[in-house]
This record gives structure tokens, sequence and C-alpha cells, in this order.
């Protein structure tokens, strides 16, 4: 049995797991090569894909989707993890830690006070990625609120 797709109670991200599912063909994850940007449509502005810098323990975002920019007030494309606002950059930086370790997809579900003072539900989503099929460099993840 899936140990994650049960727990995605946001239907748009549990999609996104279904398609990412599907694109491993039996592997432990796919590449990044395995998706066509227009099949990502639906989930193009919550998506983050990280690249896992050789040798360090280090995260870069090759693309940050519009709904983290706008939340944060950041554009993080092609900058770092750790340039991540203080109020989200530990937890975002364990889970990536976690993801590499483990080599299997993280849902998460928190409460978090944005700096406007409103308290917002985070819906996380992050799944393994190669960029060559044969480590896990990459990360896709995506980010839902409420």
């Amino acid at each position: 049995m899936d140990p994650v797709a049960p727990k995605i109670d946001d239907p748009s991200l549990l999609g996104l797991y279904q398609h990412w599912d599907a694109k491993r063909r039996g592997r432990p994850f796919p590449t990044w090569s395995d998706f066509d940007p227009l099949e990502l449509r639906p989930w193009l502005g919550s998506i983050n894909v990280v690249e896992v810098e050789p040798g360090t323990r280090r995260f870069k975002f090759r693309i940050f989707g519009q709904s983290g920019a706008s939340l944060l007030g950041v554009e993080l494309t092609g900058r770092y993890a750790d340039e991540l606002p203080d109020y989200v950059v530990d937890t975002v930086l364990n889970d990536y830690a976690t993801l590499i370790a483990t080599g299997t997809p993280i849902y998460k579900v928190r409460e978090i006070d944005s700096p406007g003072g409103r308290t917002m539900r985070v819906l996380r989503l992050l799944m393994p990625l190669s960029a060559r099929g044969d480590a896990l460099d990459m990360i896709l993840s995506a980010i839902r609120f409420e």
C-alpha cells in the first residue's frame, strides 16, 4: 500500500502526487525530464523544483512557484533554500534533508503565522526526483495555502 497518498487531503496535491507516481514507472523516483511542462500546467503556480548541490547540503531553487513567492514576498528562483525567511527556513531545510535521506515522499500540514499576523494552514508535498536517473539529486515540491 502507498504510504503517502492516503494522507493527502487536498485534491490538487493528490493529483500531482498521482502524476509523479505514474512517471516513476516502477523506479524509486522519476527524472525531471520525464515531465512535460504542459502536463504540469494545473500545478505550475504552486510547484518548486529544487536541485541538491553535489557535495553540499545546499538546495537551490530551479523553479520557485508564484504561490510561495506571493506569500513570502520574495522570488527565489535561482537562489538557495537557506535564503528563505526565518519563520520557515528551518522547517523547509529539515524536510528537504529528510527527503534526501529517506528517498520517500513527504506530505505535511501545519499552521503558520504569516508576517501579516494571519494564521494559515499550509499543505506541503515533497517528492524525490533525479536529474539523470541515477541519483536522488532533485526535489519536486508543491505548496498550497488555506
